[in-house]
């Protein structure tokens, strides 16, 4: 019984996630720090739970999370574990395909997001509104390269777009790595070295 006890101690004190069964028994401490790893565990599974949700239902989550989170480890102001779960739900409004269907790129509508998110943007602020906005510049970069589609070269260019933007308007740096596409193969509609990211580009040079 203080083994379960322990279980809903650590779920209560170490989880964002709230806890179903508050309990507290002083004797039970000891139970408590054993089921910190079945905690983390479980944390895990829920977060892969929801990572595989997003690719099955094409959700643009995974670029907003990843600036989300970047922003975050860099020093930005946020409670991350909130931000995401608010991503969570924006992104389950866009449909896979709104990039052809919606002449807008869920990669490129996901950094807006991300902007909104972190400024606090509602529909009755003033410059956080301007920021959401500007940020979605990120279509124009997508729209520059044209089709067919390619979510990993959308995010790319999102993901880009968006570190350039925070480190003006937000003065937090944010990693900009060099981007190789490894994935070619992978997409029977690579569009090649008109591609920003292709290795053949980097081979020519």
């Amino acid at each position: 019984m203080k083994t379960v006890t322990g279980f809903f101690m650590a779920w209560g004190n170490f989880c964002a996630i709230p806890c179903p069964c508050k309990k507290w028994d002083e004797k039970a401490r000891t139970h408590m720090l054993v089921m910190f790893p079945i905690i983390g565990l479980m944390m895990g599974l829920l977060w892969s739970a929801l990572f595989w949700a997003v690719l099955f239902l094409e959700l643009p989550v995974p670029v907003s999370a990843a600036l989300l989170t970047a922003y975050h480890n860099a020093g930005g102001d946020i409670d991350l574990s909130d931000a995401l779960m608010e991503m969570l739900r924006r992104g389950k409004s866009v449909p896979g395909g709104a990039c052809g269907f919606w002449g807008a790129c869920g990669a490129g509508i996901s950094t807006g997001m991300f902007v909104s998110i972190i400024s606090g943007s509602t529909p009755l602020t003033d410059e956080p509104f301007a920021l959401s906005h500007k940020m979605t510049a990120a279509l124009g970069q997508i729209g520059e390269i044209g089709g067919p589609r390619c979510c990993k070269r959308d995010s790319f260019l999102s993901i880009l777009t968006a570190i350039d933007f925070v480190k003006e308007h937000f003065g937090i740096a944010l990693q900009k790595p060099e981007v190789v596409c490894r994935y070619a193969a992978q997409n029977n509609q690579c569009i090649g070295k008109r591609c920003p990211f292709s290795a053949a580009n980097r081979t020519a040079k």
